[in-house]
């Protein structure tokens, strides 16, 4: 046939492995793998809202100091401004 192998091995050096082991072995390893990304994003997503705290604070600190220095619009305005 075509695809014919080149070399055949002796019947001795073939292995021959149950199956059992690697089924329960899938298993185990599917749901670490599950745990491991569920652990995962729940912390992604405790950095993401403590991240967007951190914005929010922030833009509230620049708003009460922006409201804080503004002064009166007449100290502010220069002679000019005045004409």
């Amino acid at each position: 046939g075509i695809h014919e192998p080149l070399y055949t091995l002796p019947s001795y050096l073939l292995l021959e492995l149950p199956i059992e082991p690697f089924g329960l072995s899938s298993t185990v390893l599917g749901l670490l793998l599950v745990f491991r990304t569920n652990t995962s994003y729940s912390r992604w997503n405790k950095a993401r809202s403590l991240w967007g705290m951190i914005i929010n604070h922030t833009r509230n600190i620049m708003r009460m100091a922006s409201s804080w220095t503004l002064l009166e619009p007449s100290i502010t305005s220069t002679p000019h401004d005045r004409n």
